[in-house]
């Protein structure tokens, strides 16, 4: 039984493309703390937050809590309705406790645009929900950019499988018939 080279290369293709790219421990439920129990449940429907992940992206929670805050309500009440929905992974009681003009120090990286523009706001008197938007707007552009450079890494990470796929598929259907075919005709002539 011949196999086809091209089905070979395929598979090759195949099997170099899952081990360049090892799960990443995603599920498809969030897993939520039981109270009492030190144990998850797991909720339908619901996307899983993984470490540093909220349940909504930070530039989301930054123009929830701009239009919070242009809706009238006061940065604490805003805060605390951003906090609510950004997902129980969030840990916001240190944002909420720390003093105003003092929340960047408590914040986490994530959430560091937030902290940073309300003290912004605190310090020059500047509304707050234009900064959480210049915020939110500045977030967006800087997860623009690591999408480019990881999608610059998947070009240099698929040289080496196609590299193995496509050279050998090529020797054996372009240069392979070509040189047996001389072979043939030379070694045929008297």
């Amino acid at each position: 039984m011949m196999v086809h080279p091209g089905a070979l290369g395929g598979a090759l293709l195949v099997t170099a493309t899952l081990l360049a790219w090892p799960p990443q421990g995603r599920s498809a439920l969030p897993s939520s703390p039981v109270p009492g129990t030190g144990a998850t449940e797991r909720r339908p429907g619901r996307r899983a937050a993984t470490d540093g992940d909220a349940g909504l992206p930070a530039p989301i929670v930054l123009e929830l809590m701009c239009a919070a805050l242009e809706a009238g309500l006061p940065t604490g009440s805003a805060l605390r309705a951003a906090l609510a929905v950004a997902g129980s992974e969030f840990d916001g009681h240190a944002l909420l406790a720390a003093a105003p003009g003092r929340r960047t120090a408590a914040a986490t990286p994530q959430w560091a645009p937030l902290a940073r523009a309300l003290d912004l706001a605190d310090r020059t008197g500047a509304s707050a929900a234009v900064l959480l938007r210049s915020a939110a707007a500045d977030e967006r552009a800087r997860r623009r950019a690591a999408v480019r450079l990881s999608s610059g890494r998947l070009g240099v990470r698929l040289v080496l499988p196609l590299g193995l796929t496509v050279l050998p598929a090529f020797v054996l259907l372009g240069v392979a018939p070509v040189v047996l075919g001389l072979a043939d005709q030379v070694l045929s002539s008297p």
